[in-house]
């Protein structure tokens, strides 16, 4: 388990920055870019989600892995509750938990990184199973 955290001024993302197409479209995904030009202070939420990118890749550094910022989503459920992953196939090989805050001047992100074990084959029970276990 691996943690990064990271803190950004939201005046950093003010309205030059924001409309510096190249920069937005480097950096964030279609849909980070939906989501926060849909709200009335998109800066606040720009801001965060550069945080998170941040904070996801101190995270994963340990591992050598060095995702670009465009392969790092951060989406919202329903509820709001955000979320956080790697678009490559490298990085499929975490799970994360994220928290994200933002107050009028600053964002904040905090990040843990663990290895994912959804996608392993268990080789042990395989062989202790035998063959008849995948008969359909």
């Amino acid at each position: 388990m691996e943690i990064g955290v990271d803190i950004i001024d939201i005046h950093r993302f003010d309205e030059d920055l924001i409309n510096n197409k190249a920069f937005i479209e480097k950096v964030f995904t279609d849909n980070e870019i939906r989501y926060c030009m849909s709200h009335g202070h998109p800066a606040q939420h720009l801001a965060v989600r550069f945080a998170a990118k941040e904070a996801v890749i101190k995270a994963v550094a340990p591992s050598g892995l060095v995702p670009d910022m465009r392969d790092i989503e951060v989406t919202n459920e329903d509820s709001g509750i955000p979320n956080v992953r790697i678009l490559t196939k490298e990085g499929q090989k975490f799970e994360f938990k994220i928290s994200l805050s933002h107050s009028q001047s600053q964002a904040v992100a905090f990040v843990i990184a663990e290895r994912s074990t959804k996608n392993l084959i268990f080789l042990d029970s395989v062989k202790k199973s035998g063959p008849d276990h995948f008969q359909s």
